[in-house]
């Protein structure tokens, strides 16, 4: 675990990556630490990363094997370097290519239907404020009191971007209501037991809401986020403002919720295009 923790000092010291992205390469070194367990991470071989990588193919997402892939690389690269290792066993290990993979937004009905079931105060803000301002979980876990204010929440995103979101009535109404049951000194927007509330906190939050809600498909937090932006387009926003809700860097990564609007494209084509 030394090297492990020395790469992570490297990152922050000399890379300049965000909290959030150190504690995402720690988790991934850590699921491979556990795997090779005894085994030290610089003892690690090709057949060991692909017997790894194996196992993350039964269970994970390409986009997760993906970036799991890339942090070995970027880990034993930096081995290399310091002279740790004397062949890299990442080097020509490539990440499995990403197919078109059509994610389906949540409807406004099922939207409605995940509130109802929300128990508690904090949940049904929690499960508004991500959906009705389009945050991800690293987003809303860094929200402090300070931050919502005036119709507005300030959101510190990805390379700590900060951004200005427009945020609805019945949002507010939410916090206000979850607020008033609060008794703690905690500056966090969103706590539990008087602890500021993680990402994995929040995570579970919203799977445990899934899971009472009745409704067979894969909630979870990105996939309010990937609602709201279809929805916004769907109601007639344009790209540049939802990539400007959405904190996006390059107008092409919002881009990909176009196609997610197809369906809406062809009602109102078959509503308003003139017949012969």
């Amino acid at each position: 675990m030394e090297w492990l923790s020395r790469f992570l000092d490297y990152l922050v010291a000399e890379r300049g990556l965000s909290v959030n992205t150190i504690l995402s390469y720690k988790r991934d070194l850590e699921k491979f630490c556990s795997f090779l367990t005894p085994q030290p991470l610089e003892k690690a071989t090709k057949q060991d990363l692909f017997r790894f990588i194996q196992t993350l193919e039964k269970s994970f997402s390409i986009a997760t094997q993906q970036r799991q892939i890339v942090v070995l690389r970027r880990f034993y690269h930096f081995l290399l370097k310091e002279g740790a290792i004397a062949k890299n066993p990442a080097a020509h290990i490539d990440p499995p290519k990403k197919g078109v993979q059509i994610v389906r937004p949540l409807t406004i009905q099922e939207i409605e239907i995940l509130v109802k079931t929300c128990q508690t105060p904090m949940e049904k803000a929690l499960l508004l404020t991500i959906y009705g301002a389009g945050l991800r979980a690293s987003e809303v876990a860094s929200l402090s009191l300070y931050d919502v204010q005036e119709g507005t929440v300030r959101v510190k995103g990805k390379g700590n971007k900060e951004r200005i979101v427009p945020i609805a009535e019945i949002v507010l109404e939410a916090i206000d209501a979850y607020l008033k049951m609060r008794n703690d000194t905690n500056p966090y927007l969103f706590v539990h037991k008087s602890k500021n509330l993680k990402r994995e906190g929040i995570l579970l939050i919203i799977k445990r809401i899934s899971q009472k809600s009745g409704l067979s498909k894969n909630i979870y937090t990105h996939l309010l986020r990937h609602s709201f932006a279809t929805h916004l387009l769907q109601g007639g926003a344009d790209l540049r403002t939802i990539q400007e809700l959405l904190g996006h860097s390059d107008i092409r990564t919002t881009n990909r919720y176009t196609h997610l609007t197809k369906d809406h494209l062809q009602l109102a084509f078959d509503r308003f295009h003139p017949k012969p």
